[in-house]
């Protein structure tokens, strides 16, 4: 069984008759052929920019024996500057001794776009459908957390435009979860003499 790949000579071994007969022995080869495995590559994912994660396979058909395993490893053309998209999982430099007959099923490995790589085009198609002039502005420019206020006038100001929302008049906040209207401080009580004026109200988009 642990016999390598090869032609191995049948001889008569043990083999005997009677003291009646002659035997003449004409032997024969046994032969070992290669044994048949495949090796499947696993799917990966990551996102653009990162490292890629590793190459795993798993080893199908009749399987290795006798402890035996494989050298090398799988490899890809993409690396962390590649664009998002599916990249082939090729066998690289996995090989099996001679003693096996490998096939090799690939996969793929697929990067997806980080929040930043975004397609400015694709945004502002999404962004189309959102509720508020508020919500569309903060998806289309991307404008990174706390940088956005909407003053008391109801002006929106980013680093590239103003826009004007009737609908708010209090502060608006822009998260990476949505935008929110800040309510305004808490007034203090009333001093003997003093005048507190009242605040505008506005519903939440």
């Amino acid at each position: 069984a642990t016999s390598g790949v090869g032609s191995y000579a049948i001889g008569q071994g043990t083999l005997a008759a009677s003291a009646n007969y002659a035997v003449t022995y004409q032997g024969a080869d046994l032969m070992v052929t290669p044994r048949s495995i495949t090796v499947a590559a696993g799917a990966q994912s990551r996102v653009y920019g990162e490292a890629n994660p590793s190459l795993t396979y798993r080893v199908g058909g009749r399987g290795l024996v006798n402890g035996d395993s494989l050298s090398g490893a799988l490899a890809t053309k993409a690396d962390a500057n590649s664009a998002p998209g599916q990249y082939i999982i090729n066998q690289g430099s996995l090989t099996a001794t001679a003693n096996y007959s490998l096939t090799y099923r690939g996969a793929d490995l697929t990067i997806t776009p980080s929040p930043a790589s975004l397609s400015r085009t694709m945004i502002a198609q999404a962004a189309t459908t959102l509720a508020s002039t508020v919500q569309r502005v903060s998806t289309v420019t991307q404008t990174p957390a706390a940088s956005w206020f909407a003053p008391a006038s109801g002006l929106l100001q980013t680093s590239s435009q103003i826009i004007t929302d009737p609908r708010f008049d209090k502060t608006v906040v822009c998260l990476a979860g949505g935008c929110f209207v800040v309510p305004p401080p808490t007034q203090p009580a009333a001093q003997p003499g003093s005048k507190i004026r009242p605040q505008a109200s506005a519903a939440a988009p």
